[in-house]
């Protein structure tokens, strides 16, 4: 996070909106913006990212804030 903090020029309200990230205004797609976005989801579910089974899986298809999710065109992370 501290990477995207450092380097965006959104405006104030969206800093912490990984969607509003990927726009011109933030890092855009790439290896930061995966990083931050894979590493936060990580540690917001932390219980269900290590749960056994298909549940990993599960989440990160269902959750909105997951990476799979926000490279969506549309999605209502935004």
């Amino acid at each position: 996070m501290k990477a995207i903090l450092e380097k965006s020029l959104c405006h104030t309200l969206d800093r912490y909106n990984l969607k509003a990230q990927l726009d011109t205004c933030g890092v855009g797609p790439g290896p930061v913006w995966d990083e931050a976005v894979t590493k936060n989801f990580n540690i917001t579910y932390w219980p269900y990212v290590n749960a056994n089974g298909t549940v990993p899986e599960c989440i990160e298809y269902s959750f909105i804030d997951s990476r799979t999710n926000l490279l969506k065109v549309g999605s209502l992370a935004s």
